[in-house]
């Protein structure tokens, strides 16, 4: 190739590669294998007012919080030492003096002999994002004490109207408590799932206070169920609890409970299954009537599962189970309290 035309590709080459780097939102950056920095994008200069003198090298640790500054350094150069990409999120001081934060990643490239020969890396704005999800979170703390304010104000009610010490104003107080359960459960997982296990856990050991030794728990963690599906296995798990220790196998020494749960993943129809199995207790039989007790344990979870509920009233005790399709149960989402405290940190 001539060297005239060898010149003219570079050159475009290099004119296309800097119109690409100067023009994307993101300050970006390129620094050796041992992470010294060599190379900035203009929104870098335009954003901090220096200079490549000035930032070459280490330099960039004068833009930063001292305060913070330790652990980023900590963090930076532990992922030069792994070769591993990096990630943080910090504040950079700005030309005008003030602060924004920053979603920083790296990656390294590494040359045939698989040594890291050179880093990229970016840093996208995300200061909007952070001052929108303190917003949503404060939000969302509110509507939830609001919301138990309510329920509270409900069962006050409730107990001027029935009587305090009366079986229906206690039977109705118990499931408020169950909704505020599911409330503060779900709040946790900002309103978009909540896990199966701790779901079972709580509203069993809410209604069992000291029986703990008599139920026995069984399945994996971390299943994140949907918000209806949650609320209703919540309340129908406290409905059970509280039919065991009034007429079930919680009612009496010997008595035992196992709540099961569990995925399978059958390619044509993988389902969720929970199980509730009493043994031990006194004889039981099926209700003359179907009343709001069975419509919580029985319908509703249908309802927010579209699966089945069977329930069995065998001699050695009730037996409950809820089969439903795996993926009108399981929450597709990263929480959002996560994602809202990640940035806010």
């Amino acid at each position: 190739m001539p060297m005239d035309r060898l010149r003219r590709e570079l050159a475009e080459s290099r004119m296309q590669f800097e119109a690409l780097a100067d023009n994307i939102p993101q300050l970006a950056w390129m620094a050796d294998g041992t992470g010294s920095i060599f190379w900035y994008n203009r929104r870098w200069y335009d954003f901090t007012g220096t200079t490549l003198e000035e930032m070459q090298g280490w330099g960039w640790k004068s833009l930063h919080d001292p305060e913070l500054l330790d652990g980023i350094t900590e963090r930076w150069t532990a992922a030069i030492a792994a070769g591993e990409p990096w990630e943080d999120t910090f504040p950079l001081r700005s030309v005008h003096g003030d602060y924004r934060w920053f979603l920083s990643r790296a990656l390294p490239v590494t040359d045939e002999n698989g040594k890291v020969a050179l880093w990229c890396g970016t840093n996208t704005d995300i200061t909007d994002r952070r001052e929108n999800a303190e917003r949503i979170l404060l939000l969302m703390r509110e509507v939830n004490h609001r919301a138990r304010n309510m329920l509270s104000m409900v069962q006050a009610i409730v107990n001027r109207s029935a009587g305090a010490e009366s079986d229906l104003a206690q039977s109705i107080a118990a499931r408020i408590e169950a909704l505020a359960a599911n409330q503060d459960i779900l709040n946790d997982h900002d309103w978009q799932g909540a896990d199966l296990g701790s779901i079972i856990r709580q509203h069993v050991t809410r209604a069992t206070r000291n029986l703990d030794n008599v139920v026995t728990f069984e399945g994996p963690d971390e299943l994140v169920l949907r918000p209806s599906v949650a609320e209703a296995i919540g309340l129908a798990m406290h409905e059970l609890a509280t039919n065991a220790i009034k007429y079930g196998a919680l009612s009496q020494d010997g008595g035992e409970v196992t709540i099961e749960w569990k995925l399978d993943d059958d390619p044509q129809r993988p389902s969720l299954s929970v199980l509730w199995k009493e043994t031990g207790g006194p004889p039981v039989s099926a209700p003359d009537r179907q009343g709001f007790g069975t419509t919580v344990i029985k319908r509703f979870p249908e309802m927010a599962t579209g699966g089945k509920v069977d329930i069995a009233y065998k001699a050695e005790g009730v037996r409950w189970v809820l089969t439903a399709p795996k993926d009108a149960v399981l929450a597709n989402t990263v929480p959002l309290i996560s994602k809202i405290e990640g940035l806010t940190q």
